[in-house]
C-alpha cells in the first residue's frame, strides 16, 4: 500500500517527456513532477489550505519554522515547508515567493482520497512508492 504522495500543478509536457525518455522510468517520473513544481504554482497558502480542507474535513493546520539547508532555496522555488496539518492525513505545503504553494506532500492517505484532491484542484500526483504519476486535467 502506498501512502506518500507529492502533488503539483502542470500537465505532462510531450517535449519534456521526450527529453526524459533517455532516463529510466523512475528518474523520468521524478524529473517530470519536479519540472512541474518549479514551473507552476498551485495557489496561495490560504487557498490551498482551504481546498485541502474541503476534501479532508478533519485537517487542522499549524505553522512551524522549518530550516532548509543553506543553498537549497537557490536551486528550488520552494523555500519553506512550514505549513503542515495535524493528525492524518499528514499534509505539508512547499511554499515559495509571494506565499505561493508549489507542491503538496501528503502521507497516510488512501489513493482514492489523493485522486479526489488531485481532480478537485487540477493537480498531478506522484505516488512516491511506485513512482506512478496520475491525475491532472
Amino acid at each position: 500500500m502506498s501512502y506518500d504522495y507529492l502533488l503539483v500543478r502542470g500537465e505532462a509536457d510531450p517535449e519534456m517527456d521526450a527529453m526524459l525518455g533517455e532516463l529510466g522510468d523512475e528518474e523520468a517520473a521524478l524529473a517530470s513532477v519536479w519540472v512541474a513544481a518549479t514551473a507552476n504554482s498551485i495557489g496561495t497558502v490560504d487557498a490551498v489550505k482551504a481546498a485541502i480542507s474541503r476534501v479532508f474535513s478533519n485537517v487542522k493546520w499549524e505553522r512551524s519554522p522549518v530550516e532548509l539547508p543553506p543553498g537549497r532555496a537557490k536551486s528550488s522555488p520552494i523555500s519553506d515547508w512550514g505549513w503542515h496539518s495535524l493528525g492524518r492525513p499528514e499534509c505539508s505545503l512547499g511554499i515559495g515567493e509571494n506565499d505561493q504553494v508549489h507542491a503538496i506532500s501528503i502521507s497516510y492517505a488512501e489513493r482514492a482520497e489523493v485522486e479526489k484532491l488531485a481532480a478537485t484542484m487540477g493537480l498531478r500526483a506522484l505516488d512516491e512508492q511506485s513512482l506512478e504519476v496520475f491525475g491532472g486535467v
